[in-house]
């Protein structure tokens, strides 16, 4: 309810005079409660349901008159009379009447608990549709792995074979399905508006939207005027009529809107062979027929993409303090790029910097000309990322987390020092690793976060990824252990000789370190990187100490992760080096940062097996790429190699060995980062604050930070306990005098020991003796 009297003093209270969209809104909700108006969905719902779909009804019941439409019907030997399709509509009523009413009445609690407003201002037309192209995004990822889920055996035998009834679908036929489906995925439907909340109308427009996408998709036509046509990606009713007609034993087409997910999951085979495009994965090709525009739009977006992704961890490598050194520094000599400095680098960098640009087309291969414009699109963006202005009708404007000028140019702005805004085209990358705080703080964007569109406003929802990462994690071993082992080295076991011989040592090998990487991956997966004990307070603790005055102070420096400090989230108190993790929900000792990969923490107690598993996961990955580049290059070869492998084995090959190289580039750089955080005694957390704090208080040089930090990791990680309650807690030293004194007049050795173990044999693995 809007919380104004009269127009008069909204406002007055806006400061401005209302629009005329936001008179007529006032006029309308002002005596009305949220409730009232969250209500509307039930009668938007039952219009969309029975009047939409209502034109495709005739257009059916013409089509069986005179046969006019049949050459946009899909399945045109499928006829529907009046009787099937009223029946279907009346199902979907009864549907209505008892699922969908009931529970748009009863969830109006979750509308109040991510806070969607009703009141004023009402949102720009930038924001609504910023906003609908998130929640669009969001609902189609998560209904794609909801619907494969309904073609399980289990899934589909119990739920899904209800919508699959009509195998060639008509528009009444969207809504058309078992309860329990309707409640799944109306989880995707409201996972977008729970993110990035916004206002009533935009949650309106959403749902219009959505049901109408769903009826368009299910209405068995291709008209010319359809989306298909014009938006890349989007599936549509053709897209979708497949996965009917193939029926229940459909693994093919699941997406609900756009069909990037099925591309990049390989679950269009089918259609896609159906519709004759085999051609493209050929290799890249310069014959005919040319590519269509949305053939080569949907290769660039994934050629950005990869490119993206690979070449944010090279930059991040090169501005470690060997690759900033030796090879980084030429670029980074225009403090204040303009365009000619984008490719002015050193020659190795140039090099390096080839290969993200390089993996796109290696991956999904398309034409000649496509790769033509891929390379000129690519360097044009560079240019315009070094231009040095801001001009209003840049990309930045326009595209969600496109860096831009002013975005990189805050990179070169802080200089040889910068740990910030590494991305090349999109930002999603800087912002999921955290590496663009001193960018956001910079230009004043902490205000932002408050705004509703903001898809990163509730850190909790990367919960959602954690079984998710750690299939895909699996999913990428289990690919990996089917190339190297099944499809080429476990068949040369039985070939007798140096095959035999060279096979068994490989095969050795891998297995080994796949052991130690599954082993360190696990243990930071389940390892509790270590929390404040609830009810901690520092008074406590130091009247309980030993009345040493060294120990008195809780201040070290000037930085705030060297005090302790008062964590409003968790309403306690808690010690130095310890911070807040958003998706943990609690403080963490020593946090280093939150790992998508690991689903968990690091900190002071996992970041040993969280090395190792760098450590493991670069040895194993090396080894495959080394292992797999013999069959690897048979690609390039004119078929006169001495390696012979199947079509499908070949293909496995090639992918797991791009896979691999990927990995083992992109896994050093962040070994490397973490070996000279270690070396500086410092965290990813605390890097980023020295940029505010340079003269950081737990620096004591190179040899003495390595030694500290695997010498307390164990036994005497903060240096003295606490009782609080019964329980031991330990609290930071802070006097650096007394660390020197005390702790560093020990041996290499017997440090490495406190920390790996006194048995040698346990120190590469992620047991503690």
């Amino acid at each position: 309810m809007i919380p104004y009297a009269t127009i008069e003093e909204a406002s007055l209270a806006l400061g401005r005079n209302l629009t005329t969209l936001e008179s007529l809104w006032f006029d309308y909700s002002a005596t009305k409660s949220d409730y009232y108006l969250y209500c509307h969905n039930i009668l938007f719902l039952f219009l969309i349901f029975s009047l939409v779909p209502l034109p495709l009804v005739f257009v059916e019941l013409a089509r069986s008159a005179s046969g006019w439409f049949d050459r946009y019907k899909i399945q045109p030997k499928v006829k529907n009379s009046f009787s099937d399709m009223f029946r279907c509509y009346r199902d979907v009523m009864k549907m209505f009447i008892l699922v969908v009413g009931p529970l748009q009445l009863v969830s109006y609690p979750s509308i109040q608990m991510i806070e969607i407003r009703s009141g004023l201002p009402l949102p720009s037309f930038g924001e609504i549709a910023a906003q609908l192209v998130v929640y669009f995004l969001v609902e189609d990822y998560t209904n794609y792995w909801v619907h494969r889920f309904f073609h399980s055996k289990w899934g589909y035998e119990k739920i899904h074979h209800i919508h699959h009834e009509y195998t060639a679908p008509i528009g009444y036929a969207a809504p058309y399905a078992h309860w329990a489906e309707v409640l799944l995925l109306g989880v995707p439907t409201f996972l977008g508006p729970a993110i990035a909340p916004g206002h009533m109308i935009t949650f309106w427009l959403w749902i219009a939207l959505r049901q109408i996408e769903a009826i368009e998709t299910h209405s068995g036509y291709d008209f010319p005027w359809t989306l298909t046509k014009f938006i890349p990606f989007y599936g549509g009713a053709e897209y979708h009529d497949y996965h009917h007609y193939v029926g229940g034993q459909s693994q093919s087409n699941f997406a609900s809107v756009f069909t990037y997910c099925d591309y990049i999951y390989g679950t269009d085979k089918g259609y896609r062979f159906q519709k004759k495009l085999l051609q493209q994965m050929a290799g890249i090709r310069s014959g005919l027929p040319l590519p269509s525009l949305m053939e080569i739009v949907a290769q660039l977006v994934v050629y950005f993409l990869i490119e993206d992704y690979t070449n944010y961890w090279i930059h991040r490598w090169l501005h470690c303090k060997w690759g900033y050194e030796k090879i980084h520094r030429v670029h980074h000599e225009y403090t204040s790029p303009i365009g000619y400095a984008s490719p002015y680098a050193h020659w190795a960098e140039v090099l390096l910097l080839g290969i993200p640009t390089f993996l796109g087309p290696a991956i999904a291969p398309g034409h000649i000309m496509t790769f033509w414009l891929w390379i000129s699109l690519r360097q044009m963006e560079a240019i315009e990322t070094h231009s040095g202005y801001d001009l209003p009708w840049t990309l930045t404007k326009l595209v969600p987390f496109y860096g831009g000028a002013g975005y990189h140019d805050y990179h070169h702005y802080v200089g040889g020092k910068s740990q910030s805004n590494f991305a090349s085209v999109f930002t999603y990358c800087d912002y999921i690793y955290g590496t663009d705080k001193g960018y956001r703080v910079h230009k004043k964007l902490l205000q932002q976060r408050a705004m509703a569109w903001n898809v990163f406003k509730y850190c909790t929802a990367l919960r959602a990824l954690g079984s998710i990462m750690i299939l895909v994690v699996i999913g990428i071993i289990g690919f990996t252990y089917y190339a190297l082992v099944v499809a080429n080295y476990g068949p040369s076991l039985f070939l007798g000789g140096f095959d035999s011989l060279l096979a068994l040592l490989v095969l050795a090998l891998f297995h080994f370190l796949l052991i130690m990487l599954l082993w360190s991956y696990f243990s930071v997966v389940v390892t509790d990187p270590g929390g404040v004990p609830p009810g901690w307070r520092p008074e406590l603790d130091i009247e309980k100490s030993d009345g040493n005055q060294e120990y008195s102070s809780l201040t070290v420096g000037d930085s705030s992760s060297h005090i302790v400090r008062y964590c409003r989230k968790c309403n306690q108190y808690k010690p130095p080096r310890s911070h807040h993790c958003s998706v943990c929900g609690r403080c963490i000792l020593k946090m280093d940062h939150h790992c998508v990969w690991v689903v968990n923490c690091v900190g002071a107690k996992n970041y040993k097996s969280f090395l190792l598993f760098l450590f493991y996961t670069f040895l194993e990955t090396t080894v495959v790429a080394i292992s797999l580049f013999p069959v690897f290059l048979v690609f390039f070869t004119d078929g006169d190699s001495d390696v012979t492998v199947s079509p499908g084995s070949l293909a496995a090959t090639f992918v797991a060995f791009v896979l691999n190289i990927t990995f083992a580039l992109s896994v050093l750089g962040f070994l490397i980062m973490h070996i000279m955080l270690v070396i500086r005694n410092t965290t990813t957390i605390e890097a980023y604050e020295k940029h505010t704090a340079p003269n950081s208080p737990y620096n004591l040089g190179r040899k003495q930070n390595f030694e500290q930090v695997f010498y307390l990791h164990l036994t005497c990680f903060y240096g003295r306990f606490f009782e609080v309650n019964g329980r031991s807690f330990p609290l930071l030293i802070l006097d650096i005098n007394t660390i020197k004194a005390s702790f560093f007049k020990v041996s290499l050795f017997f440090l490495l020991d406190q920390v790996f173990g006194k048995d040698k044999l346990y120190w590469f693995v992620p047991l503690y003796t």
